[in-house]
């Protein structure tokens, strides 16, 4: 009896035994499970990380990309904006030349006669029929023209030998020959020219005759004062003879005048200085990431601009070079002209 009872006891414990390793092995296969569900999770969350990466990658690689095509489009937009404005500038220069020419000998014509005593003689109108006829009429009409332009040319330069020696100076030769000069600008500087000697001529004759042939003209007045302060329309050798005649100016010209002179000297505040306070507080509220990105960029751009447009670079040197003499000539002459005008 004893020997079955501990078989029983063994069988009895062997059972338990057998139970908790069950138990244990049941554990140890929950503890796998989980471990696998976090290896799982883990790969999954290291291939994403792996995809953000390289999105991110590609992104960055396209917006540069974009940058580089913007900046190369800036570039490109600039000069073709630039040689525009210069053929612009060109043609309507060319354009004002060839609308004044006409009346300018016309005018240096009249003068030149009326100072000689000659009568003036009215051209003769080209008709109509010799411009639209057809082709031989045309071709004909076409020389006919050239050459009636060649002939005033020549008329122009004898007479203005001949006014030169009429007033005993040279100065109307220096005026109308001189190449920097435009057409619009030689017919201005030379109505100052003759207001000059209308008053500083010596003799009641002589001042008498000149002073009759000078005449008041509002057209060529303006023109003086709107570009009394510009280097290319009235070049320095010629602004004291400009200063002599816009002394005189009276009124509202004059008020007109010394305002444009003293915004030179003293610009106005620019609209961007003025605005530049309540941008700030915006700026200040971009996030660290738009900040991070905007020095990437600006940093991008530095390593760039020196390597791949040192030309541009230099030339944009120039330019603000040549701005900044034109600028200072500028407020230097309207300093004078300030003096001129309280004297």
């Amino acid at each position: 009896m004893s020997k079955d009872k501990e078989i029983k006891q063994d069988e009895k414990s062997s059972s338990k035994d057998l139970e908790k390793l069950e138990k244990k092995l049941k554990k140890a296969e929950e503890k796998m499970k989980k471990a696998e569900e976090k290896m799982r999770i883990v790969k999954e969350e290291y291939e994403k990380a792996q995809i953000q990466a390289q999105v991110k990658e590609q992104v960055e690689i396209q917006i540069e990309a974009i940058r580089d095509d913007n900046e190369v489009d800036k570039e490109d937009k600039k000069k073709k904006k630039d040689k525009k404005e210069k053929k612009e500038k060109k043609d309507k220069k060319r354009k004002r030349g060839n609308e004044v020419e006409h009346e300018v000998v016309e005018q240096d014509k009249v003068k030149v006669k009326e100072l000689s005593g000659l009568k003036v003689e009215e051209e003769p109108a080209t008709s109509s029929n010799d411009i639209n006829g057809d082709d031989d009429d045309t071709e004909k009409s076409s020389k006919k023209l050239k050459k009636d332009k060649k002939e005033k040319k020549l008329k122009t330069k004898s007479e203005i030998d001949l006014l030169s020696g009429k007033q005993g100076d040279d100065k109307v030769k220096t005026i109308f020959n001189d190449t920097e000069l435009s057409d619009q600008a030689k017919k201005n500087i030379y109505y100052a020219h003759l207001f000059s000697i209308s008053r500083t001529s010596e003799g009641p004759e002589q001042s008498s005759e000149i002073t009759t042939n000078w005449k008041f003209a509002k057209a060529k007045q303006n023109w003086l004062i709107r570009n009394i302060f510009s280097i290319d329309e009235i070049p320095d050798k010629y602004v004291e003879l400009v200063f002599d005649y816009l002394k005189t100016v009276q009124g509202l010209s004059k008020t007109n005048l010394i305002e444009s002179a003293k915004k030179i000297i003293t610009p106005p505040p620019s609209k961007e200085s003025e605005t530049q306070p309540t941008e700030q507080p915006i700026e200040a509220q971009k996030s660290q990431a738009e900040i991070t990105v905007q020095q990437d960029t600006d940093k991008a751009e530095e390593e760039i601009i020196p390597s791949e447009v040192p030309e541009a670079e230099e030339e944009k040197d120039k330019v603000q070079k040549d701005d900044k003499e034109n600028e200072n000539k500028k407020k230097e002459r309207a300093q004078k002209l300030l003096d001129v005008m309280d004297n």
